[in-house]
C-alpha cells in the first residue's frame, strides 16, 4: 500500500520529466518560473489529496485543521469587513469539512471525475497549472491500483 510520500516522490519524478518534455518540444513560453512553481504546488498538493477520505491519514488531518483556521479566519474577517462573501466562504469551508466525515475511503474521491471537478478551478486559472494537478490526482489513483 502506498503512502503519502510515495505519491509525492512518484509525482515528483513524473513532474520533473513533464517539465523536461514540454521545455524540449518548445513549449518554453507557457512555463515561466511561477507557472512551474504554482504547476508543482498544485499537483504535490493533488498527488495525496484522495486519501483526504481516510479517516487515519495525515493529509486528513492537516486540511481539517487548515479548514478550522479557514473557517475562523474567514469569520473574523466578516466581522471586521461586514463583506458576505467572507460568510459564503465559511459556508463552503464548514460543508466540505462536514462532508470529509461522511465519504468512505476509496470512494467518490478516489475517481477521475472528482478528479477533474477538482482540478477544474486551477484549469481556470491557467491550463497548465490545471493540468498538472489533474495529474497529480491521476497518478495517486494509479499508484493506488
Amino acid at each position: 500500500m502506498t503512502n503519502s510520500q510515495t505519491h509525492l516522490t512518484g509525482f515528483m519524478i513524473v513532474f520533473m520529466i513533464a517539465v523536461y518534455i514540454l521545455k524540449e518540444y518548445g513549449f518554453v513560453e507557457m512555463l515561466t518560473v511561477e507557472i512551474i512553481i504554482y504547476s508543482f504546488v498544485a499537483g504535490s498538493i493533488f498527488s495525496v489529496l484522495p486519501d483526504v477520505d481516510h479517516p487515519n491519514s495525515k493529509v486528513r488531518k492537516k486540511t481539517a485543521t487548515l479548514m478550522l483556521i479557514g473557517i475562523i479566519s474567514l469569520v473574523i474577517l466578516f466581522f471586521v469587513s461586514d463583506d458576505r462573501i467572507y460568510l459564503f466562504g465559511v459556508i463552503f469551508l464548514a460543508i466540505i469539512l462536514v462532508g470529509l466525515w461522511c465519504v468512505r475511503h476509496r470512494g467518490v474521491l478516489h475517481t477521475v471525475p472528482a478528479g477533474i471537478f477538482l482540478a477544474f478551478p486551477f484549469f481556470i486559472y491557467n491550463p497548465v497549472v490545471g493540468a498538472f494537478a489533474l495529474l497529480g490526482f491521476l497518478l495517486h489513483l494509479v499508484m493506488d491500483v
